[in-house]
């Protein structure tokens, strides 16, 4: 908008001509006194006339480039006080856009580093800082994902074998695992014009074993597949969101363990204020292609409700509980019959923060029927395998004792029943730890030990498994979870009769202990 105009500047100039009719009047009677001759009189009043018209015609003109200056340096002024306005507003959306960036790297790392949050605020810098040199590409789509691969061989010439007990679900991993697998993801988050923030995430995952480089049995997923919104009008803090996805899974880092996971398709709010903490509601379920029965195919249905960021002594709290509902029928191809499950679960979290640089979290767990494993995944129907019943305890140590060491060490108690078994009870105890000594930034040795005892009523044995990992390796930095990881390593197990033939695969069915030794790389991005 241009200033409004001084109306008084007319009369202004007016007052600046009377001056010159003035001195007018005065020379007309000088000259009448000088010169009494009438033509003199004639030739000084048409000279003084003239020069005053000039100096009429020289203010217009002068008084005309004054508003046109005016004119100019306002709508100069306007200009950049909207350019300063369009610059801010950018800006808002960018740093809202950088920070929606920010928490989506966030989000990752606590997927890919157990505890991330549990650590010290120092090393939680740390892990951010290759996120803020990235906020320069916050308008494009964020690349982030996980690999291993590498190569091994048994002690005797012939494939990598792994070393896991009968009826244990998981395995101690360094220098034990003998497949490829890599999850890649692309991922956008961006304001809309109203202010509410959206995100997307698509994930896919591929495993294959060590057969070639051309394998027809390697296996493509698609893991995640799903959309967020969040910042709400009504409800700003809300975050509300629908697809296929990981959701708030835990684990046991150097066993690859996900106690708790919930993860399938669904949807839900997380985020909620709640006294002081946060609550989160989801429905999460998911189907079987086969069999199909009188009733259709078997889908299993979870409703989960979770309180977390509870404040407590050291550290913090999640209590979390599900119900489940899994359908079942008549199969259509055999007419075996599966019953109609119902079932229920609970639990809780407790993670101590600032503990010697590091982090301790710990769990306990209760499931029946169709929770008791803890997961959205359908019991398998018609076998006599599923779960009637699962008690877990878990505990993990995460150590930064120095710039030279630092440690992971775990705990693990399981007990379960299975239904329509002679002794339906299996247990579940192990114990180990990978300590890593760093011997330059990115130089360093990791000893990997656990001890897996089991006592499985299903199969009707007991006994124990035993590993151990050496492994020379060159790393990112000292950071226990830092990545990536490239290693050599030599593994010994051994175990006792009475799991000759369960442990070890085929090179080592008739041995109690073997070998294996191979290279390997790790990384998360």
């Amino acid at each position: 908008m241009h200033a409004p105009l001084d109306r008084r500047a007319p009369s202004c100039a007016l007052r600046d001509w009377l001056p010159s009719w003035r001195g007018l009047a005065a020379g007309l009677q000088q000259s009448a006194a000088i010169i009494p001759s009438p033509r003199w009189m004639c030739l000084v009043l048409a000279i003084t006339l003239a020069t005053t018209g000039s100096a009429q015609e020289d203010s217009a003109a002068d008084f005309r480039l004054e508003l046109d200056r005016m004119r100019e340096d306002y709508e100069t002024r306007i200009a950049r006080i909207e350019a300063d306005q369009s610059n801010f507003s950018t800006q808002r959306r960018t740093e809202s856009n950088i920070d929606a960036q920010t928490e989506a790297f966030r989000r990752q790392l606590e997927l890919r580093v157990p505890g991330y949050t549990a650590l010290p605020e120092s090393t939680e810098q740390a892990l951010l800082s290759e996120i803020r040199d990235r906020q320069v590409l916050q308008n494009l789509f964020t690349f982030h994902g996980y690999a291993r691969s590498g190569f091994g061989s048994s002690g005797r010439g012939s494939d990598q074998e792994v070393f896991q007990a009968p009826d244990a679900p998981t395995k101690y991993r360094l220098g034990n695992e003998n497949d490829t697998y890599a999850e890649l993801a692309l991922e956008r988050s961006r304001e809309l014009e109203s202010g509410v923030m959206v995100r997307g995430e698509l994930m896919l995952a591929m495993q294959t074993l060590q057969n070639s480089t051309f394998d027809p049995s390697d296996n493509f997923l698609l893991r995640q597949a799903y959309l967020e919104m969040w910042r709400l009008p009504m409800v700003p803090e809300w975050k509300f969101w629908a697809g296929n996805r990981y959701y708030d899974r835990h684990d046991i880092h150097i066993i690859d363990y996900f106690f708790l996971d919930m993860s399938g398709y669904g949807g839900g709010i997380q985020d909620i204020p709640f006294h002081g903490a946060k609550l989160a509601v989801a429905y999460l379920g998911g189907a079987l292609e086969f069999p199909v029965t009188d009733q259709g195919r078997i889908a299993d249905h979870n409703v989960d409700v979770r309180i977390y960021d509870i404040p407590v002594p050291t550290g913090n709290m999640l209590l979390w509980g599900a119900g489940s509902y899994e359908s079942g029928g008549t199969a259509t191809d055999n007419s075996n019959t599966e019953n109609v499950k119902r079932g229920y679960a609970v639990g809780a979290i407790h993670v101590t923060e600032e503990l010697l640089g590091g982090f301790a979290k710990s769990s306990v767990q209760w499931g029946r029927d169709s929770s008791a494993n803890f997961s959205s995944s359908v019991n398998m129907p018609f076998t006599d395998f599923n779960l009637d019943s699962q008690l877990l305890f878990t505990n993990t140590v995460t150590v930064h004792l120095c710039d030279w060491f630092t440690m992971q060490a775990i705990g693990i108690y399981r007990r379960t029943t299975a239904p329509d078994q002679t002794d339906p009870k299996t247990e579940w105890v192990s114990g180990g730890l990978r300590p890593i000594v760093h011997l330059t930034q990115h130089a360093a040795v990791a000893v990997e030990y656990g001890v897996d005892f089991v006592e499985s009523g299903p199969l009707q044995v007991e006994g124990t498994v035993q590993k151990l990992t050496f492994s020379p390796m060159l790393r990112a930095d000292t950071n226990f979870f830092s990545r990536p990881e490239l290693r050599a390593f030599v593994s010994f197990a051994w175990w006792g009769d009475e799991f000759r033939g369960l442990v070890g695969g085929p090179t080592y069915i008739d041995e109690t202990n073997g070998a294996s030794f191979g290279v390997q790389g790790e990384h998360w991005w």
